[in-house]
């Protein structure tokens, strides 16, 4: 029989060992770090103190702090599609993440602060759209499909959809009216001034201008052509101002801030020369000059070498 004592102070039982929550196999790392090759993309992080509120209400991590935490995700999937349409073998981005008010879900917000790819699987998601939304987009807009990338191996973190930096924001805008303050950070201060409405015409539709398709597919050509080239005389270190213009700028990354990332085209100067969205378009036109000239040296190499073999079977 059990003593009065020990009946009056019963002994503690002994607490299960606490199980440590499980991380989403996509989940963001989060370790300092110096970006590698050209800073054409980086995060947004002006905001009022409206807009500071909204952030921190959505849990938005790390806030203000974005630039400071670059991943590198290497491309390892048995698909060679991505090298071949990009002439690249991983992804550099920044990540941020946030969370609807009240619910406990994570979501993520990743994009090549490269070549401008933004990876739309949380945008989509947290908006309640199935997995085959980003599909069903791409085949509503002609083109948007030549030049976005489904990644399906590989790092899990680079797993689904990323679409070129023009093209996701202008989908992104046509669903994401309820998450509209909280995607600043990667699409700039004015987009929720571009998001559309519930209700209104276009809310939902996903459809974009097809001038913004082509654009977005000048600019992948571009890079690709960049790339390619040996040596590279656009990859600069990450603390200098490149040729190529960030499409948001920042005091803190050495840039000018503005309210449109087109507007910030025209404030960043390179080597004292103003280079503003007049000479974006020159370049753009340069690189497709140059890739109509190789696809000409090809075509005459060709023909030379049909006109050596017919002389050597005469």
């Amino acid at each position: 029989m059990a003593s009065i004592e020990s009946l009056l102070n019963p002994l503690p039982s002994p607490k299960a060992p606490q199980k440590k929550p499980k991380l989403a196999k996509d989940a963001p790392i989060f370790t300092r770090g110096t970006t590698k090759g050209p800073l054409r993309y980086p995060p947004c992080e002006d905001r009022t103190d409206e807009l500071a509120q909204i952030h921190r209400a959505f849990n938005l991590h790390p806030m203000g702090e974005i630039a400071l935490y670059p991943r590198h995700i290497p491309y390892n999937s048995d698909k060679k599609t991505f090298q071949e349409k990009t002439g690249r073998e991983s992804f550099e981005v920044f990540q941020y993440t946030f969370q609807i008010p009240g619910h406990d879900k994570q979501w993520t917000i990743s994009w090549d602060y490269n070549i401008g790819l933004v990876r739309t699987t949380h945008l989509f998601k947290s908006q309640q759209y199935s997995k085959t939304t980003p599909a069903k987009v791409l085949a509503a807009n002609p083109g948007l499909r030549d030049i976005s990338h489904s990644i399906t191996g590989g790092a899990i973190a680079a797993q689904g959809y990323w679409m070129p930096f023009a093209a996701a924001k202008a989908v992104a805008a046509t669903f994401c009216w309820n998450i509209r303050y909280v995607l600043t950070p990667v699409f700039g201060v004015d987009f929720p001034s571009l998001c559309v409405r519930p209700g209104a015409e276009g809310y939902g539709g996903m459809r974009i201008d097809a001038d913004i398709v082509a654009e977005a597919a000048h600019t992948a050509t571009y890079y690709r052509l960049l790339q390619r080239r040996s040596p590279d005389r656009y990859c600069v270190s990450p603390g200098s101002v490149g040729t190529f213009t960030p499409v948001n700028g920042g005091s803190s990354l050495g840039t000018s801030r503005s309210d449109s990332p087109v507007e910030s085209l025209e404030d960043v100067s390179d080597g004292g020369r103003g280079y503003g969205v007049g000479g974006f378009a020159r370049e753009i036109k340069a690189a497709h000059a140059l890739l109509s000239l190789c696809q000409e040296v090809a075509s005459d190499s060709e023909s030379i070498e049909r006109r050596k073999r017919r002389r050597a079977s005469a």
